[in-house]
């Protein structure tokens, strides 16, 4: 994992998929990593920026968690969180249904009236 302390007392962390190991809460019910069709879900790399508080809220909690019978790791912290947030905004703001999908990619920065 990447680790960048930087002057606005931010920490950017860069999230490794590849370096977590804890993913069966992902896996389906019969225990496969892999989807409906037999194939492997891919991962993707994302990274943004964290307060330091909050980051080494993380770095403790998976620090504390990271042996049995936990074995928690900050990717699967992570996912698990986003995973929640965006199900709680698809139910506060589409009606339960997944957002259509983007028309362009999101521009990188600070978002409008930042």
């Amino acid at each position: 994992m990447e680790r960048e302390q930087r002057r606005d007392n931010t920490v950017t962390l860069g999230i490794l998929p590849e370096n977590a190991i804890n993913r069966r809460r992902f896996e389906s019910s019969s225990g496969s990593k892999q989807s409906s069709r037999g194939q492997r879900r891919r991962k993707k790399r994302v990274s943004f920026h964290l307060t330091n508080d909050v980051a080494e809220r993380i770095r403790n909690a998976v620090y504390h968690l990271s042996g049995p019978p936990h074995r928690l790791t900050m990717a699967a912290l992570a996912e698990a969180a986003l995973h929640r947030e965006v199900s709680r905004l698809e139910r506060e703001a589409n009606q339960g249904e997944p957002f259509p999908a983007r028309a362009t990619e999101l521009v990188g920065g600070r978002g409008v009236g930042s």
